[in-house]
């Protein structure tokens, strides 16, 4: 018979298969001059809420505040009877017309493109 000799290798031990490397921790005080101590600002004082997240007023108390907003002499605050008696909801300004406007009194083009534009950042 002939003599078979080994073609492959001799098995490797583990310590020389991969080469190793102590593992080193940076010290406690490293760690401690990273950690933020000071309280985060709250993201509400940036008023950087995305837009679906605004709460929904009520159709008066969010007349009253464009009417704060625009000046507070009443241009928008006498139309919340006429907002109530049509149901009319905040999220419903944005669908309304210039017919559904003059049915609510409101008849300056201006004052319409103010109400439905301060109504677009409530969805």
């Amino acid at each position: 018979m002939h003599n078979v000799t080994n073609a492959y290798p001799p098995a490797l031990m583990p310590s020389q298969m991969f080469t190793t490397y102590p593992i080193q921790y940076a010290p406690h005080q490293y760690y401690s001059s990273c950690v933020i101590s000071e309280p985060l600002t709250s993201a509400s004082n940036f008023n950087t809420l995305p837009l679906s997240e605004y709460p929904i007023p009520n159709v008066e108390e969010f007349l009253k505040k464009l009417d704060k907003d625009e000046g507070d002499n009443g241009d928008f605050t006498q139309f919340i009877n006429a907002f109530i008696e049509q149901k009319i909801t905040v999220k419903h300004i944005k669908d309304l017309d210039d017919n559904d406007f003059q049915v609510l009194g409101v008849k300056t083009i201006g004052w319409c493109k103010t109400i439905q534009a301060a109504a677009k950042q409530y969805k």
